[in-house]
């Protein structure tokens, strides 16, 4: 993330001019920055947001962006380069729906209705919805103070201050301990008793990180990542026990071949990020970064499927007791996939 320190906190106006109030007119390319030694603890005091109208997809005409920010809490510069932030936003974000837009079967939509459909549909981030209009309709939406505490470090060049977010050193410790754990217990299924539940505690030290970080940026986005995970394990689990979906020979080899096709995404974009490759496609909340997440999302569901159907057959198959926990710890790295892709998604959506 950069920023330019003068044009992100109030203070730094002060000094040098410039308009990053928030108010009418006001605009981030405004504000000369100030320069100096920033080490300490900052107030911030105001903050500004570009409004720069975004084309949707949807509908021709229709666009949004927000008129409104503002910004309060503290940052502080340590001397030895690193960060801590406690940051609180909100705002206001209008929508602009051509009348054009408002067609659906059956009719024409009103903006009031426009307006009661947008607050049944509205995400947790979203306080409430006033739409107006005659024939087009403006939205302005009231969003939900959203606080986000992060640490890193930082350095300072020109007047910006660019700062990486940084997760702990035993935090990918923790992941790697898990990935190596998973390939031995894959390849080796009699130490799965003693190896699955070493895998489920160093993934739960990894995920408890990334759920942190999640959590900072998009408050409540973790209890709804786990309910939506707890939602399809369930969902999947009654129509395989009710004999709605069959794991037929082909439904397996499909299932396992979309599988394989996504893990080859996973490290080409990898390989091709480290030579510098623009891959934002695919974090982006785009249309097109949203519809790739929904579908990794589907894939890693019906993958589900395939845990119930091998627990299922090794059981009839009177297969040893090890089994039960190799059964276990491959529907346990399931569910840990599946809850990764949800919270990406749930993040894309609420960006």
């Amino acid at each position: 993330m950069v920023v330019g320190f003068g044009a992100w906190l109030g203070l730094g106006t002060a000094g040098c001019g410039g308009k990053a109030d928030g108010a009418a007119g006001a605009s981030c390319g405004d504000v000369a920055a100030c320069g100096g030694d920033i080490t300490g603890t900052w107030q911030i005091a105001s903050s500004c947001l570009d409004s720069v109208p975004v084309q949707s997809g949807g509908c021709t005409g229709l666009t949004t962006s927000v008129e409104a920010s503002s910004a309060s809490g503290t940052i502080t510069f340590n001397a030895d380069k690193t960060f801590q932030s406690s940051l609180t936003f909100s705002g206001t974000q209008e929508m602009h729906v051509p009348a054009s837009c408002l067609s659906v079967p059956g009719g024409t939509l009103t903006c009031a209705q426009l307006e009661q459909s947008l607050e049944t549909v509205a995400d947790v981030g979203v306080a409430s919805t006033k739409c107006s209009g005659s024939s087009d309709c403006v939205c302005s939406m009231v969003l939900t103070p959203q606080t986000s505490a992060s640490s890193g470090t930082y350095t300072t060049s020109g007047g910006v201050v660019t700062q990486t977010v940084n997760f702990p050193a035993w935090t990918w410790i923790a992941l790697f301990v898990g990935f190596g754990l998973a390939m031995v217990c894959i390849f080796k299924p009699k130490a799965s008793p003693f190896l699955a539940p070493l895998y489920a505690v160093a993934e739960g030290v990894f995920l408890g990180v990334i759920s942190k970080a999640f959590e900072s940026q998009w408050d409540g986005i973790v209890f709804q990542a786990i309910l939506a995970t707890i939602a399809v394990f369930f969902a999947t689990l009654a129509l395989y026990v009710f004999g709605v979906v069959k794991v037929t020979r082909k439904f397996q080899m499909v299932v396992i071949g979309a599988t394989a096709g996504v893990f080859v995404l996973y490290l080409g974009t990898f390989i091709l990020s480290l030579f510098g490759a623009d891959i934002s496609f695919w974090n982006s909340p785009s249309p097109l970064g949203i519809a790739i997440s929904v579908i990794i999302c589907v894939i890693a569901s019906l993958n589900l499927f395939l845990d119930y159907e091998f627990i299922s057959q090794s059981a009839k198959a009177g297969a040893p007791k090890y089994m039960e926990w190799y059964g276990a710890f491959g529907l346990m790295v399931t569910l840990v996939w599946l809850y990764l892709e949800v919270l990406r998604l749930l993040a894309k959506l609420r960006s």
